[in-house]
């Protein structure tokens, strides 16, 4: 009896980490996927503001107060997707060598990431004032990345995304000006609300991001508990020997029917 406990009790052990790779993989072709909306919103932004530039340069000049040159910019974006790329190349090795990519490491790609939105900022700033630069789109910047941040499936990501938005959004709208202190000085409620918007929109992507991994986990769950024999799939399964395989999927058999 007790030898027959401790084979259900390896079955499950067996169970508990096949399930858990194959959530932490699928929680990395999510980030993949992420990663991918953030390239392309740089380039749509980058092609958008070189042909603004150059269907109505009057505009974009009026609109700097022609202090600032629209290249300024790319150097924020070029960077930003360079870090992107290499952020990918990783996960991509990582997935290929059954890795995660550990937990700090995505904190710091986080903090770097919401970064770039304040430097932009910074650069509006400089060429607009403050009081048009934080009414312009540099602020609204911070959102693209916390809504994309539900697909990390992590709360405290989204939760850390959210929270050095506001915190950054915040010092640059108290502290950060560049040609002397304002005429006015600036609001400490008015400036806090906002950030604290842009926190509690992080602390909501967090919970977005936690239904959207359980969801994941259901439906591997799912797979496993239909046959003890089944392929573990990202979110489905194949009947074994079929080499029934989904493109961009990986599957792999559990531990105890090896």
């Amino acid at each position: 009896m007790a030898a027959f406990r401790g084979e259900a009790n390896e079955d499950r052990s067996a169970t508990s980490k096949d399930f858990d790779h194959a959530l932490m993989r699928e929680v990395m072709r999510t980030e993949l996927v992420r990663i991918k909306a953030l390239i392309a919103t740089s380039v749509l932004l980058s092609l958008f503001i070189t042909g603004l530039y150059l269907f109505d340069p009057y505009a974009v000049t009026h609109l700097w107060h022609g202090t600032m040159h629209p290249s300024a910019l790319f150097y924020v974006l070029i960077p930003f997707v360079l870090f992107e790329l290499w952020v990918h190349a990783t996960i991509s090795r990582h997935l290929k060598m059954d890795r995660d990519i550990p937990f700090y490491r995505r904190y710091i790609g986080a903090l770097i990431e919401t970064t770039m939105p304040t430097i932009a900022l910074a650069l509006h700033i400089q060429n607009m004032g403050p009081v048009e630069a934080l009414g312009f789109v540099g602020p609204l910047a911070y959102f693209i990345f916390i809504i994309l941040s539900t697909l990390r499936l992590d709360f405290w990501l989204s939760t850390f995304t959210g929270f050095v938005a506001a915190a950054e959004l915040f010092g640059m709208a108290m502290f950060y000006h560049p040609a002397g202190p304002p005429d006015v000085p600036p609001d400490t409620y008015y400036h806090g609300a906002r950030s604290a918007f842009v926190l509690i929109c992080g602390v909501l992507a967090g919970a977005v991001g936690v239904q959207l991994r359980r969801g994941f986990a259901a439906s591997i769950r799912a797979a496993t508990a239909r046959d003890p024999g089944t392929l573990v799939l990202s979110v489905g399964a194949g009947p074994p020997g079929t080499g029934y395989k989904p493109a961009g999927w990986d599957s792999h058999y559990l531990e105890g029917d090896k």
